[in-house]
């Protein structure tokens, strides 16, 4: 299959195997399929350079194209798509892999996901992990990310952090800060997380700055200790160490995240289609049933719409100016 796509596409073709369901031919094929592999392809028309990376490095291009995307106005960087996955028996940070690549092509747009499998493919060639990619020229690509989560209260500044264990809130113990919004919280709406604040400016001219509208990006919430004042959040430590950072518990749940995705397509520029990544704990095991996001996609944005994705391991894709990997995320990158 892989032979065949670098044969139809110039070389220009990248893949992943996957086990977590593909999306594609206007439905969602969520899980494993039980009788017959199936595959899912997004020809993209234009032309793209096509990449591998080791978990640790950079992609290994020869140094013109290197000079060509690092060099490229931001009104003329290339976007990326991406397909990352850990090699066999090993693990692999791709946040901090993706760091790298926003510190040296700060204007591209990032989208992508991690498969469940090992295996990729550049053109005909298998590799054991790592991430491939395209870098796409003369296209422009809109992605949003769908993070399914509402806020619940106040704001509050981080003072006092170690490590991903938050101290203090505002000068104060976390649980004094965030008991009055407990207190008043109903479970139903959903499950509790934290949004974690980040820049929105790429720091291509040095440290990169929080604007005053802060986005967030959601976090699981592992645990808080009123007695030793601890709020544990599931996030890369160098998250608190920007200057100013705040948080807001946010609930995630279905509703939650149909109405977000629904605005966010309300926000994308059109296109005759592009890519879909939903996390494997979305789809019928979030909504319940099949082809809510794909639909919810479709019906904004018209039913011509070609989408191609799976259901990740990670999904990958910006909030403000850093590039994530997310969970329980849905990820939309679309071409035009």
């Amino acid at each position: 299959i892989a032979a065949a796509a670098a044969a139809a596409c110039g070389s220009a073709a990248v893949g992943a195997r996957t086990s977590g369901g593909l999306i594609g031919g206007g439905a969602e094929h969520y899980g494993p399929s039980m009788r017959e592999p199936r595959v899912v392809a997004l020809a993209l028309h234009g032309a793209a350079t096509p990449f591998h990376s080791p978990p640790e490095g950079l992609p290994d291009l020869p140094a013109e194209d290197w000079a060509k995307l690092a060099g490229a106005t931001p009104d003329a960087a290339p976007p990326l798509l991406l397909l990352a996955a850990p090699p066999r028996g090993a693990g692999f940070d791709l946040e901090r892999w993706l760091s790298r690549m926003d510190a040296a092509l700060p204007w591209s747009t990032k989208v992508g996901g991690v498969a469940t499998e090992s295996d990729l493919y550049l053109g005909a060639a298998a590799l054991d992990g790592g991430v491939v990619g395209l870098a796409l020229h003369d296209v422009a690509l809109d992605a949003v990310v769908g993070q399914g989560a509402a806020p619940v209260g106040p704001a509050f500044r981080v003072t006092s952090v170690e490590g991903n264990a938050i101290r203090s809130l505002d000068g104060v113990d976390v649980g004094a800060a965030l008991d009055p919004v407990l207190k008043d919280y109903d479970p139903a709406v959903g499950d509790l997380m934290v949004g974690i604040s980040v820049p929105t400016r790429p720091a291509a001219d040095g440290p990169a700055a929080a604007d005053e509208a802060h986005p967030y990006v959601v976090r699981r919430l592992i645990g808080m200790h009123r007695e030793s004042s601890a709020l544990v959040v599931g996030a890369a430590p160098d998250l608190f160490a920007a200057e100013d950072v705040r948080i807001q518990l946010h609930a995630f749940g279905p509703q939650h995240a149909r109405r977000e995705l629904s605005e966010a397509a309300a926000r994308l520029q059109g296109g005759a289609g592009g890519v879909l990544v939903p996390c494997v704990g979305r789809g019928p095991a979030l909504y319940g049933e099949t082809d809510v996001e794909s639909g919810l996609l479709k019906e904004s944005l018209g039913t011509e719409l070609e989408l191609a994705g799976f259901f990740a391991n990670g999904e990958i894709g910006p909030v403000g100016a850093r590039t994530f990997v997310h969970t329980f995320s849905t990820v939309v990158g679309m071409v035009r």
